[in-house]
């Protein structure tokens, strides 16, 4: 998925926003709405499906690639509490940087693969080092009450 992802964004500028599931070893994808990604309280509603999914104790795994703006912040800043309350949005901020983002989460583990990218020479950075392995956000620990 992640050569796919990126023959994409080199051919269109882009990436679809999509995503997947596995259920009973057998792989469901999906566009995402539009509106699911525009507004936080349709990320908020977004997130809600996809745990509810995850809830399925036939799924094992779930999964999104898309597009986005990120933004450093010290945890538990000012800034990052803005920004998690949906009070705040990345696109706003002055300093941010275009991504690509893709999500893997499972009972046992959640991984992130974020790129930098750069849109107008449609290029790929190298994959973003995520030393601690925390990945925070409405789209983490998608799993977390899965019973």
């Amino acid at each position: 998925m992640l050569q796919g992802m990126f023959a994409n964004f080199k051919k269109d500028g882009s990436v679809a926003s999509v995503f997947f599931f596995l259920k009973e070893n057998q792989p469901c994808l999906s566009l995402i709405p539009p509106e699911f990604l525009s507004s936080h309280e349709g990320k908020v509603m977004f997130s809600q499906l996809l745990r509810e999914i995850s809830n399925d104790p036939r799924v094992t795994a779930v999964g999104l690639i898309y597009e986005a703006y990120m933004a450093c912040t010290e945890n538990g800043s000012q800034l990052g509490k803005l920004l998690d309350s949906g009070n705040l949005r990345v696109a706003d901020l002055k300093t941010k940087q275009d991504v690509i983002v893709m999500l893997f989460d499972t009972l046992e583990r959640q991984e992130a693969f974020i790129f930098p990218v750069d849109i107008k020479n449609r290029t790929i950075g190298e994959r973003f080092n995520m030393p601690d392995g925390v990945i925070n956000g409405l789209f983490a620990n998608l799993f977390k009450d899965a019973a």
